[in-house]
């Protein structure tokens, strides 16, 4: 393979020395760049083989013990607030499934439907000359505000049609559900157009301002830089098969920068392949490509910065489990997987040691009571409060 020809030090006239140390920073980048890169492919990979096991354990483990709540949604000794809590139990199992990102697919969406099953599924149909008063009518409007966020969007009549015949219910909000979604993904494919208008714009505004580069692109300069590296790089010109593989895939890259006016790639490629390589730019050229490597500093600065950005399985994980060395990653990685078996183990306490009323309901209370605690609590009486007296 081709190595990066190391170049012997050269007096430069002031223009050409802030190129070369312009240069050298933009390399030093890149070189972050792929290190980090590196980096958290590296804990991605050992996260898949060490860690995921646990995490798609755990998902499985908060479903079963959904599963097991919705089992006792059918009782009728439980209390309005028991009710409540439990409902509100199931829903954040769900909740916390459909957000997590290792969750097996269809799971969640599985068990929302057998929860609204049980919610509306074995309810009989209501005869068509019952009544219902005002309250009633209260109280569903508040269940679907409550759960959709949309009771105000129905009328008196709709809400008494979902009051006579709960599958009529069920069935309009699994089509909410949908179209929900649809929505979601519409959104989330304009926000990807407007990204890409908008990378659009910015890359054909560096066009405009630096068409004078452009033109200097066909300057006797470059000229002699693609010509010298097209015959250093040829392919034909080479016996070994390996090198002559890697020499046809740089001259498809330097024919393709050619063709796009790509400056930049083609110096770069000459400062790489070309041995004691003399640019021998004029001040015109230098001025102009200074312009084009202060932008190409500050779009791999950008790059870093999005690398760093949760936007990702890998960099999620990074920002999870990453550090400075080995030792802090793999101490951050131990101390994950205690956390995750420490609450796989209360998931199943929870599930063996819930089967009857008696402790769900210990558990029902406990959960209410955080729920609902109030802020001033541990502030004593009132006066105390309004006197500055705290007693924490």
């Amino acid at each position: 393979m081709l190595k990066k020809i190391k170049q012997p030090a050269k007096q430069y006239s002031p223009a050409k020395t802030k190129f070369s140390e312009k240069w050298a920073e933009i390399e030093k980048k890149q070189k972050r760049n792929t290190a980090f890169q590196k980096k958290t492919a590296i804990l991605y990979s050992s996260f898949q083989s060490e860690i995921l096991p646990a995490e798609e354990k755990m998902c499985e483990l908060i479903a079963q013990e959904a599963r097991h709540l919705i089992s006792f949604m059918a009782r009728k000794s439980f209390t309005q607030w028991q009710r409540e809590e439990l409902l509100a139990w199931i829903e954040s199992n769900i909740e916390t499934l459909t957000n997590h990102p290792f969750c097996p697919e269809g799971l969640s969406a599985a068990l929302g439907e057998e929860f609204h099953e049980a919610l509306f599924g074995d309810q009989e149909e209501i005869d068509e000359d019952d009544q219902f008063d005002a309250a009633q009518i209260q109280d569903m409007r508040s269940l679907i505000d409550e759960m959709f966020a949309c009771g105000n969007d129905f009328s008196e009549e709709q809400l008494i049609d979902f009051l006579r015949d709960p599958a009529l219910f069920h069935q309009h909000f699994a089509s909410f559900f949908k179209e929900a979604q649809k929505e979601s993904e519409a959104d989330f494919d304009q926000e990807e157009f407007d990204h890409r208008e908008h990378f659009q714009r910015d890359t054909r505004s560096p066009e405009k301002q630096h068409k004078k580069l452009t033109d200097l692109f066909n300057a006797s300069q470059l000229k002699k830089c693609y010509k010298m590296l097209a015959s250093r790089l040829h392919p034909d010109k080479e016996q070994d098969l390996l090198l002559k593989a890697h020499k046809s895939e740089l001259m498809g890259q330097l024919v393709q920068a050619k063709k796009d006016k790509d400056a930049f790639t083609i110096i770069s490629m000459f400062q790489q392949y070309v041995p004691n390589n003399d640019l021998n730019l004029n001040d015109d050229v230098t001025a102009e490509l200074l312009i084009l490597l202060a932008e190409k500093s500050a779009q791999i600065d950008r790059e870093y910065r999005e690398l760093q950005q949760p936007d990702s399985i890998e960099s999620m994980i990074w920002q999870k489990l990453g550090g400075r060395s080995k030792k802090i990653i793999e101490a951050k990685k131990q101390d994950h997987l205690k956390a995750l078996l420490a609450s796989q183990l209360s998931l199943q306490n929870t599930i063996t040691t819930t089967r009857t009323m008696k402790p769900l309901n210990k558990i029902l209370s406990e959960r209410y009571d955080r729920r609902h605690v109030s802020p001033f609590a541990n502030f004593g009486s009132l006066e105390a409060l309004l006197n500055g007296n705290f007693d924490i």
